[in-house]
C-alpha cells in the first residue's frame, strides 16, 4: 500500500501564455513571458514548466523562472541533460509566495542559430506556510 497526500484541486494551477516568441540569436537579455498566479495557497510545493520551443541549437538556450519574489530558478541549460517537453524548476524554495507574476526567461548564449517559443505552460502545486 502507497503511502503520500492529496491536495485539494485549487491548491494547483495550469496557466499558460500561446504568445509566439521570438528568441533572439546571442542576446544576453533574451526573451520573457509572464504568467500570474491567483488563488493558490501560500507557497510552491511543486513547479514545472511545459515548454514548446523550436530552435536550431538547443544547447545554446539557457532557461530560467523567476517567481514572485524575483528569485530565478533554472529550468534548463545544457548541463541538465536533453531539453524535455516538460521540466521541473530548481532553485526555488519552498517559502517564497506562490501567488503574483511568474516570468519565464530564454536566453540564447551563443551565435549562429535563433528559434521560437511556441508557448509554455506553468504548472504549480502550492500548501500552506
Amino acid at each position: 500500500m502507497g503511502s503520500g497526500s492529496c491536495s485539494p484541486a485549487w491548491m494547483a494551477r495550469s496557466l499558460s501564455d500561446n504568445k509566439l516568441g521570438y528568441i533572439r540569436d546571442n542576446y544576453p537579455k533574451g526573451l520573457q513571458r509572464s504568467l500570474v498566479a491567483y488563488g493558490l495557497a501560500t507557497v510552491p510545493v511543486d513547479i514545472e514548466v511545459e515548454l514548446s520551443i523550436k530552435h536550431g541549437r538547443t544547447d545554446d538556450l539557457r532557461i530560467t523562472l523567476i517567481d514572485p519574489n524575483g528569485v530565478e530558478g533554472l529550468v534548463w541549460d545544457r548541463t541538465r541533460g536533453p531539453l524535455e517537453p516538460r521540466m521541473r524548476v530548481t532553485g526555488i524554495p519552498g517559502d517564497d509566495n506562490v501567488n503574483g507574476r511568474w516570468t519565464l526567461k530564454v536566453v540564447d548564449q551563443r551565435s549562429g542559430k535563433s528559434g521560437v517559443l511556441d508557448s509554455w505552460t506553468l504548472h504549480l502545486t502550492s500548501r500552506w506556510d
